[in-house]
């Protein structure tokens, strides 16, 4: 594997955690005036049945 590739793939890694970081912050913090109740509703939708 070339130099080229392995920076490509390290640079690839990079983005995917910073990916993670920011959607797991989001989904750990509450809107501003969001009940408990919607926030259980939003997480027992299941995406995988169409709507």
């Amino acid at each position: 594997m070339s130099k080229q590739e392995k920076a490509n793939i390290k640079i690839a890694y990079q983005a995917a955690a910073e990916l993670a970081h920011i959607i797991a912050v989001g989904l750990s913090s509450p809107k501003q005036n969001q009940t408990i109740e919607e926030c259980e509703e939003f997480f027992d939708k299941d995406s995988t049945k169409p709507s």
